[in-house]
């Protein structure tokens, strides 16, 4: 599972490692094949396909095809292994920036810093803005993405968006074209149309189901959440690292009174479960994730 890496086979096993972790982190978030917003369009859906349930039992992903007026198509829910799958790109991401975005030991100064060792240095600052473990990262990243996004096939392929304006056509209130501020399963915001995250890109650039679409995702968020991090003052034990994990949610969130807001505490109720997650995950994910394991996929979907 993951994303193809090159490397030794010590690189590729710590790799495997990473992307379980992360895996296990997201399904426990956000249990996969149960939103009513994943939604997978079909290429064509006759009358047939339009009574006929999906599956025989009583659930909502087993729910006859629905059209969409607005996309003027007929879509059916996302099934859990389906999910699963999408859920593993999203951890091959994760472990990704895990590896290459954590700061690690090194003789520069760390991200923060206003020093002037070298373009190397910096460009080491650059690469690697996350203070903390490799585990604090993920969790950090999946309880962000948990409540930003909740994980949605339509938010990670760029269907929905969010921070729009509106407007009332036909007595409906409509999102205005190109409005939308706020893109992908971290709803990295980007006020203007034409604004770039610091790393170049824009915000059609950081929504799609495949890999490379996820990864500029999620190397935004960790931009940001290491920025939101650093401004939240320095590593302490007990309640200073808890503080320091709400602030962190807060600030990212653009929350000013993080300390008394429900939603804050909602996200750091979650941050405090998932660390408390195992890293590996059972035999049934892994049948979910292996080439000859069941899909449930409806023909022509």
């Amino acid at each position: 599972m993951g994303l193809p890496v090159r490397g030794d086979a010590e690189t590729l096993r710590r790799m495997e490692a990473l992307v379980e972790s992360a895996l296990a982190l997201l399904l426990a978030a956000n249990a996969p094949g149960i939103s009513p917003y994943s939604q997978i369009r079909l290429l064509s859906c006759d009358a047939d396909c339009q009574r006929t349930p999906v599956c025989d039992e009583p659930k909502l992903v087993c729910a006859p095809p629905r059209y969409r007026p607005r996309q003027r198509a007929w879509y059916r829910y996302e099934n859990a292994t389906e999910a699963t799958r999408r859920y593993a790109v999203i951890a091959g991401a994760m472990a990704q920036v895990s590896r290459d975005m954590v700061w690690g030991e090194s003789t520069c100064a760390p991200p923060g810093a206003d020093e002037d060792d070298g373009d190397a240095c910096a460009a080491r600052r650059r690469q690697r803005p996350w203070l903390g473990s490799a585990r604090l990262l993920q969790v950090t990243l999946a309880t962000v993405a948990s409540h930003e996004s909740g994980l949605r096939r339509d938010v990670h392929d760029g269907t929905t968006r969010g921070d729009c304006d509106y407007e009332t056509h036909r007595g409906r209130r409509v999102v205005v074209p190109g409005s939308c501020r706020s893109s992908c399963l971290g709803q990295v915001n980007l006020p203007g149309a034409d604004d770039e995250t610091r790393r170049g890109h824009g915000r059609d650039d950081l929504v799609g189901l495949g890999a490379a679409a996820t990864h500029r995702c999620i190397e935004a968020m960790v931009d940001r959440l290491s920025r939101a991090r650093r401004s939240c003052g320095g590593a302490g034990p007990g309640a200073a690292q808890a503080r320091r994990t709400a602030c962190t949610l807060g600030v990212y969130g653009g929350v000013a009174g993080w300390r008394r807001d429900p939603r804050i505490a909602a996200r750091v109720a979650t941050f405090e479960r998932l660390w408390k997650t195992r890293a590996t995950v059972g035999e049934e994910v892994h049948d979910r994730l292996s080439d000859d394991g069941p899909t449930g996929r409806r023909a022509g979907g």
